[in-house]
């Protein structure tokens, strides 16, 4: 079930940005760094993201690109910041995210 959170969006008559509440998606998001693993973040279900997405996370106070294993499967996570445009399709295919 998606979660709800508040995402700023105008949907206001005077054109005034207000907080609208969107269909969240959890995902898991690998990241360029010697981690355990995929850390889960949230984006809005409106974004067309994917696994096999490339998507820019912020981590302490640093912004990643990171690439989107799976769905995610915890509670909680931040925002993803936003796909990483790359034209129609996943940079990378199930194959491709096998592991050996």
């Amino acid at each position: 079930m998606p979660d709800r959170h508040a995402s700023f969006a105008t949907d206001s008559d005077d054109g005034e940005d207000a907080p609208v509440e969107q269909p969240m998606r959890r995902w898991q998001v690998l990241l360029p760094l010697p981690l355990d693993g995929a850390y889960d973040y949230l984006a809005p279900e409106s974004w067309r993201i994917a696994p096999g997405s490339f998507v820019s996370v912020p981590l302490g106070s640093r912004t990643l690109a990171g690439v989107v294993w799976a769905e995610g499967r915890a509670d909680g996570g931040r925002q993803i910041g936003g796909p990483i445009p790359h034209g129609t399709g996943p940079f990378l295919s199930g194959d491709e995210r096998r592991e050996g």
